[in-house]
């Protein structure tokens, strides 16, 4: 086989190909044949074959919001730096300072629990989309449509996992719920840090390099999954041992050729790749400007803090860097639509869509004013989308007052015990990585970059009382 270089860590289970995003379940032929001619030696069984041993066993869902890959018989898991900087930040304090200086485990008792943190193992994937849509009755009105999508696909869920209790089961819709696709994992919940390596090496470039290519950045760091003694899910216990994969991926160490293939096998957030150019404008001078714009000013607030203390700089680095990981992003997303000419690309498409229409107005006549109905509804909602956007950035993603005293007020006093005690941990987590001073200059700067930047119908009550008094 020609050697194979997976990069399995940043990226549910999704192949990227040299276009779109490829199913490891739903491999067309074609699909197959494309691979094949581009350098792949693995047949479609090695990729995922549920029940069997394939790649897609080594590669895990890490904590719900990254990928990760198992490399060794003892659960060994790698993953993005960036990935694992909540976990090696909870670790941290100034006189152990993990963030700056890295962290290595000599031993398997000297690895550190991570009591929120879970992998999760892709048991298998199916297409269940005729069973979703046939519950909804033809001209049912959006929402209800969406009422009846949750219904049923609860109940598929219900239905994937009756008979064991240590499985999950989640539906996922796709193509603008035009799919529906169902998963099936099992979650490991005793998942301990392992290696990090340190700011110099796993933070090279910081966000001047983040999301560009060639990128130098060591973005890796090493965690090892434990389970029962019958190599079971089970929550942190000192008598836990590492668990045992049914499969792991081998690494090579000889490194790779020219014309080498290369894939990408893991867990991507989604994907916009079908917005209208209505749609891509409003992504553009709506959703990014805000993130951009809000972010640039907490960040300098917090970064300025940060520069000034040691116990601020570890308190606020997880979430500073998250912040600046989409804020960056959308700097380079605007730029290269821009660059790229994304819109007017989308734009000529579009063209040809309502040329496709056209030609057969009698069988096609249901999609005539698809494209007219899309300007009018993104043109229509343009102010409040704006003001949306600026409002989730400014207050529900901007000061941290806010965010605590929205959990206190929706934290349920009923959930199971163990619901219970990590709802509680992530409550306190808030106030103990929370500088109040900080804070306050975050929370008067977003109230003023807030109203700057929206019309005064959308501002709160709480604004005239601000002018009165303050």
């Amino acid at each position: 086989m020609k050697k194979l270089l997976l990069l399995l860590f940043f990226l549910p289970l999704y192949i990227w190909g040299n276009e779109g995003m490829w199913l490891p379940c739903c491999l067309s032929k074609q699909t197959q044949q494309v691979m094949k001619e581009m350098g792949l030696e693995l047949s479609s069984e090695q990729l995922y074959n549920p029940g069997g041993k394939a790649l897609a066993n080594a590669v895990v869902s890490f904590g719900g919001f990254c990928s990760g890959v198992v490399v060794s018989p003892d659960g060994l898991v790698f993953t993005n730096h960036h990935c694992g900087y909540d976990a090696i930040q909870q670790h941290s304090s100034v006189e152990h300072d993990y963030l700056r200086d890295g962290f290595v485990a000599d031993s398997l008792n000297k690895e550190l629990p991570n009591p929120d943190l879970f992998v999760s193992f892709l048991i298998r994937t199916e297409d269940v989309t005729e069973r979703v849509l046939q519950a909804v009755p033809a001209g049912t009105e959006e929402r209800d449509r969406a009422l009846i999508v949750d219904s049923i696909s609860t109940l598929l869920a219900q239905e994937a996992v009756a008979n064991d209790t240590l499985l999950r089961a989640e539906i996922i819709p796709f193509y603008g719920g035009n799919e529906f696709y169902l998963s099936v994992y099992k979650d490991y919940y005793d998942v301990r840090l392992v290696f990090a390596p340190p700011s110099s090496v796993g933070k090279f470039g910081g966000d001047t390099d983040n999301w560009v290519w060639p990128r130098h950045t060591g973005d890796f760091s090493v965690f090892r999954i434990y389970a029962d003694r019958n190599n079971q899910p089970a929550a942190y216990s000192p008598d836990n041992v590492p668990y045992h994969p049914d499969y792991f991926a081998p690494v090579s160490l000889d490194g790779y050729e020219q014309g080498s293939f290369c894939m990408t096998m893991g867990y991507p957030g989604s994907t916009s790749r079908y917005l209208s150019s209505f749609g891509i404008d409003e992504r553009v001078n709506t959703d990014n400007a805000a993130m951009i714009n809000v972010r640039t000013i907490k960040q300098a607030i917090w970064k300025n803090a940060m520069e000034k203390s040691d116990d601020i700089r570890i308190k606020y680095a997880s979430k500073y860097a998250q912040s600046a990981n989409y804020w960056k992003n959308s700097i380079g997303m605007n730029q290269a639509v821009k660059e790229l000419k994304v819109i007017e690309k989308k734009q000529a498409l579009e063209r040809q869509l309502q040329e496709w229409i056209r030609r057969k107005p009698d069988g096609r006549s249901k999609y005539a004013r698809v494209l007219t109905e899309l300007k009018l509804n993104y043109r229509n909602r343009r102010d409040a989308a704006r003001a949306m956007a600026y409002f989730g950035e400014t207050f529900a993603n901007g000061p941290e007052l806010i965010t605590a005293a929205l959990a206190v007020l929706n934290f349920d006093f009923e959930a199971e015990e163990g619901d219970l005690e990590r709802n509680m941990r992530q409550l306190l987590e808030i106030y103990a990585n929370m500088d109040v001073n900080v804070d306050k200059q975050v929370f008067v700067a977003m109230l003023k970059e807030y109203a700057a930047e929206v019309g005064k119908e959308f501002l709160p009550d709480v604004y005239p009382l601000i002018e009165k008094d303050f």
